[in-house]
């Protein structure tokens, strides 16, 4: 791959058009198209891996979110707790709960325990998710 290709790569998964990356890298565009079908899967992991980048920086990942839920899930626990049963209906608070609980619910069936050893500590677990269960997840949750 020539250092022209790798660039090309990098712009391309960056979302530049192919008219820009012409001007930039002064090459023309039929060629650029061939690269783009010739590198397809290049520029998909790319575009993939920065996604996961951005994703990690933010703290949206699978452990951030799942976080999240548990915070938000304490948080309603701790108002319903704090209502007056007798005087406020607490109907919303606990549809919140449910949906939480739904949320993590299904957090938790998409995660498959691959290897689980023991340490000095008790256990220490290993989880692994696939590539699409992760989207599924992102799709489901918040």
């Amino acid at each position: 791959m020539t250092e022209n290709q790798k660039q090309f790569l990098v712009l391309r998964a960056d979302g530049m058009t192919f008219d820009n990356i012409a001007l930039k890298l002064k090459v023309t565009k039929p060629t650029l198209m061939k690269w783009s079908k010739l590198f397809k899967d290049d520029i998909n992991d790319l575009k993939c891996l920065a996604i996961l980048a951005l994703k990690e920086e933010y703290k949206y990942t699978q452990k951030g979110k799942y976080e999240i839920l548990l915070k938000h899930l304490k948080k309603v626990d701790e108002a319903i707790e704090k209502k007056d049963l007798s005087k406020v209906s607490i109907k919303d608070l606990l549809a919140l709960k449910n949906d939480i609980l739904d949320s993590l619910n299904i957090t938790e069936s998409n995660t498959n325990f691959v290897n689980l050893d023991l340490d000095d500590l008790g256990f220490m677990e290993q989880l692994e998710l696939t590539k699409k269960q992760i989207i599924n997840i992102d799709e489901t949750i918040i």
